[in-house]
């Protein structure tokens, strides 16, 4: 049987969040990705970024024709602290 923590969900409305600070901490996270030299590293990057993320397939590829996706990410605490300044 899987356990699962309990944590905190929070939603914020489009006039508290700064987009922009959410923009600049995601660019910061890619520019540290694409300079690391190997999947472990960039996999621990990930992992303290993002708690969960679920991958829907809503449609299969076919080989001219790419699968329709769908991402749902749980941004982890310390992608938060990362925009708190």
């Amino acid at each position: 049987m899987e356990q699962r923590n309990s944590f905190l969900e929070v939603r914020a409305t489009k006039e508290e969040v700064d987009v922009k600070r959410i923009r600049k901490n995601f660019n910061n996270i890619l520019a540290a990705y694409n300079q690391l030299d190997n999947a472990e590293k960039e996999n621990q990057l990930l992992r303290n970024k993002f708690d969960e993320i679920v991958l829907d397939i809503l449609e299969k590829g076919t080989k001219s024709k790419e699968p329709k996706l769908q991402l749902e990410p749980t941004l982890s605490f310390q992608f938060w602290q990362g925009i708190a300044e």
